[in-house]
């Protein structure tokens, strides 16, 4: 399947054919091929980013949308944006899909209609490397307790599965934290900064964005117990269930062929 890679990465190009006849001047449109525009934040690697100064974009979902772009037969005019402004912007008609590592829930999917998951996601805990609080042997029961404690920082990306576990973390008298209060971030690298300057003391962050985030910044470490888990889907407007069987039916055949476990190995592992 990396044969099909750079065959479809022009995503803004529309290929269309044009005739002219001896009889006035209609034309026709022979062999154009749909173009499916797509909101994406560019700033989640190792999922989307931005390279080479921001002139191309790389990670898990620019490749699966190549894959996507050759089952489908279509091309797929990429739009960055904000996160939190995506989910917006497919009702209102911006982009027709959304893939920027979106988790499936319930309270998105009364605004959207996703895909069948393309990715099992976790969530894990990111400490500061010489922390010896949080020690790698820890369980997902003893990491809660810990970040129970009061007083305990949290950080956490707006929006995020990450934060929203947060809020749910009770300390001994029952109060949340949706009361004392989570530093949230706009991306993992100012989340790792605030760390490093003893800011706060742990980030729940998407398992892949943290290992990516540790590999480039030696002060932080990534703890192996798994504290949830969620699926990263495509949205699109509600009701379109045709373009939802499409995608499906593509990603069912990415699925069956071993791509997307390839992706996985590619861009979600150990770096």
């Amino acid at each position: 399947m990396k044969k099909f890679l750079g065959l479809v990465m022009s995503l803004v190009m529309l290929l269309s054919v044009g005739l002219m006849t001896g009889c006035g001047d209609e034309s026709w449109t022979i062999g154009a091929r749909e173009v499916i525009t797509v909101g994406m934040s560019p700033d989640f690697p190792p999922y989307e980013n931005k390279v080479d100064g921001g002139k191309k974009i790389e990670g898990f979902d620019v490749d699966l949308l190549e894959y996507l772009a050759v089952k489908m037969n279509v091309v797929f005019e990429v739009k960055g944006m904000p996160f939190d402004s995506i989910l917006a912007a497919i009702p209102s008609g911006k982009v027709q899909i959304g893939v920027s590592g979106f988790t499936i829930n319930e309270d998105r999917a009364k605004s959207v209609l996703f895909s069948d998951s393309y990715f099992d996601n976790e969530q894990v805990l990111v400490v500061k490397s010489d922390n010896t609080t949080f020690t790698n042997e820890l369980t997902k029961d003893q990491i809660d307790a810990l970040l129970a404690e009061s007083g305990m920082k949290i950080g956490a990306c707006d929006g995020y599965v990450g934060y929203d576990y947060a809020l749910e973390i009770k300390d001994a008298d029952g109060t949340n934290y949706t009361q004392k209060g989570i530093t949230t971030y706009k991306d993992m690298g100012l989340a790792a900064a605030d760390l490093n300057n003893g800011k706060v003391k742990a980030v729940i962050m998407d398992k892949a964005v943290a290992l990516y985030a540790a590999a480039n910044n030696s002060g932080i470490r990534v703890l192996p117990a798994t504290l949830t888990t969620d699926n990263y889907g495509i949205a699109m407007k509600l009701g379109n269930t045709a373009l939802k069987a499409k995608i499906d039916a593509a990603l069912k055949e990415l699925k069956d062929e071993g791509t997307l476990a390839e992706l996985v190995d590619k861009w979600a592992g150990e770096f």
